[in-house]
C-alpha cells in the first residue's frame, strides 16, 4: 500500500509511514488514494529558519527545526567541543559555528532545492 502523505510503498502492518512518519489511521482505508490527509502539512518558514541560525545558530536549533537531527546534534556537539577546548586557548574561535549557522541559514532562504528538501514532507 502506499502513504497518502509522500506516496511511498509502505508495508501493509505499518503504524507509521517509515519515511515521511506520518500516522496511518485505521489500516488500508486511511491510505487508500481517494482519502484525505488526517492533519496538514505544515510548511517550513524560510525567516523562522534564517532567525533560528542567526541566534541559534551555534546550538543547532535551526536544523532541529526541520527535523534534520543528525546536522542539529553535530551542531550542538561541534559548539560544546568548541567552548571547552579550543575557545579557552583561542577566545576568537567562538564565532566559527555561529557564522556556519548564519551562512547555512541564509543558503536556505535562497536555495530552492533546499527548502523544498526540507518541506517535501513537513
Amino acid at each position: 500500500m502506499k502513504c497518502v502523505y509522500c506516496k511511498n510503498e509502505i508495508p501493509d502492518n505499518a503504524i507509521y509511514c517509515p519515511f515521511c512518519g506520518s500516522r496511518i489511521v485505521g489500516g488500508n482505508e486511511s491510505v487508500t488514494n481517494n482519502s484525505t490527509p488526517t492533519h496538514k502539512h505544515v510548511r517550513k518558514s524560510g525567516i523562522v529558519y534564517l532567525l533560528l541560525a542567526l541566534f541559534f545558530g551555534g546550538l543547532g536549533i535551526h536544523r532541529f527545526y526541520v527535523r534534520d537531527i543528525k546536522v542539529g546534534v553535530f551542531y550542538l556537539l561541534g559548539t560544546l567541543f568548541m567552548v571547552t577546548t579550543i575557545v579557552p586557548v583561542f577566545p576568537t574561535t567562538v564565532f566559527i559555528i555561529p557564522v556556519i549557522a548564519a551562512i547555512d541559514g541564509i543558503m536556505y532562504v535562497n536555495d530552492e532545492q533546499l527548502y523544498e528538501k526540507f518541506n517535501k514532507y513537513w
